[in-house]
């Protein structure tokens, strides 16, 4: 319902638009690829958080610190700690991976539609985005100085409320969950601080202050799933950490394949639908 409500108010906008024709078929994912390839930056992929310098203070950092190489992409980094947000320098060690080194594909959903584009603030370095039962949107952001978490209006977009991170910490993942008593928290993770943070979802409020614990001392996605009660965690590493919801203990974890066997690292950004 809410899909037909987005396209129907794009189409009052853009009458002229192919997919607004009385009877048109949504577009394909060969389509939708063919105009990424046309319009997408590549450019501004490059600039990953590995080189950005945490302060001083901040634990497991330092001359010695253990450093986990994130990384693999190629790209060349800018080192003083300002993220090419805007995607104006970027990398052009490009890796291009041929087809026959990935073997088959297998799509587990080969069609969508772009239903609308809203803007975002370019100095916002996106790490979490997840939503409440109403709408609500809940983003946490990166960057050692500049980390925030915010609630974003769904129908808007408007930042409703916007709370600033402590300087010492690297905003990471963050998902919405509900607590044992029903009530709508925000569990967020960092990078490389082994911290964690509950807020309250209403008035972004710290709740709890936390620690934990990954393969690699690092905290990268963090997703929720209701049906079993817990969060599943990345760390850029070919795992994925299942934590229980109340206690945060690690209940298992799983390492990661592709379709065709191989490992997959990097896992980052995680979702969890049902």
């Amino acid at each position: 319902k809410r899909r037909k409500k987005k396209k129907k108010k794009h189409c009052q906008q853009e009458p002229n638009d192919p997919v607004c024709v009385d009877g048109a078929p949504d577009p394909d994912l060969d389509s939708i690829l063919e105009e990424l390839a046309k319009n997408y930056n590549y450019e501004a992929t490059g600039q990953g958080k590995e080189n950005f310098p945490a302060p001083e203070d901040a634990p497991g950092r330092g001359e010695g610190g253990k450093k986990h190489n994130k990384n693999k992409h190629k790209h060349e980094h800018e080192k003083d700690g300002n993220a090419d947000i805007n995607g104006d320098e970027g990398g052009e060690d490009e890796v291009v991976v041929e087809e026959s080194e990935v073997g088959e594909v297998h799509a587990i959903v080969n069609s969508f539609m772009v239903l609308d584009q809203v803007g975002h603030d370019r100095s916002s370095f996106t790490q979490g985005l997840s939503y409440g039962p109403d709408g609500t949107i809940f983003e946490t952001t990166g960057l050692y100085r500049r980390s925030k978490v915010r609630r974003i209006n769904p129908d808007t977009f408007d930042v409703e409320m916007s709370v600033d991170t402590d300087d010492k910490y690297f905003g990471e993942g963050s998902t919405y969950y509900t607590d044992a008593e029903g009530n709508g928290r925000l569990i967020e993770i960092t990078w490389r601080e082994r911290t964690g943070f509950i807020y309250d979802a209403d008035t972004l409020e710290i709740l709890e202050q936390f620690e934990y614990e990954t393969g690699t001392i690092e905290g990268w996605g963090i997703t929720y799933n209701p049906t079993e009660e817990e969060f599943v965690v990345s760390d850029g590493s070919k795992y994925l950490y299942f934590w229980d919801r109340d206690t945060r203990e690690e209940k298992r974890r799983v390492a990661v394949t592709r379709f065709d066997g191989s490992e997959q690292d990097q896992l980052n950004e995680l979702e969890f639908m049902y």
